[in-house]
């Protein structure tokens, strides 16, 4: 779970083979994760829950999917003071996610699944 105001949530820079999977940002900002520059490659970016864009820019390459951008502040339980757990089942996050090696346990340490598909994000609801 990332509370930012800064610029970015996440920057992704000059790395090969990088996952960043089901995070839950929530910024005042522009971008929630940002992989940039021709040597940022081969990444996977899958089932985060953030508020804010998800740029894909500069020349970095790699897959970009199941990600939900549109996060509104009622869909968390406090995100004002980074409490990014889900406020309840949401339509557009639970049970929306891919099932991905080594994602298995939640932020609050509860197995994933909790259901037929992962929820987006960082909490399993």
């Amino acid at each position: 779970m990332i509370h930012a105001t800064t610029d970015v949530g996440v920057s992704l820079e000059s790395t090969a083979h990088a996952k960043a999977y089901n995070n839950s940002i929530w910024l005042e900002a522009a971008a929630s994760i940002h992989p940039r520059y021709p040597s940022t490659q081969y990444l996977s970016i899958i089932n985060n829950l953030t508020n804010a864009a998800i740029f894909d820019s500069e020349g970095a390459t790699g897959v970009i999917e199941t990600n939900f951008t549109n996060a509104q502040a009622a869909s968390f339980v406090d995100p004002q003071n980074g409490d990014l757990r889900l406020a309840g089942s949401i339509t557009t996050v639970s049970e929306q996610g891919q099932s991905l090696s080594g994602v298995e346990i939640d932020m609050d340490c509860e197995e994933r699944p909790n259901g037929d598909f992962y929820d987006l994000g960082a909490d399993e609801y």
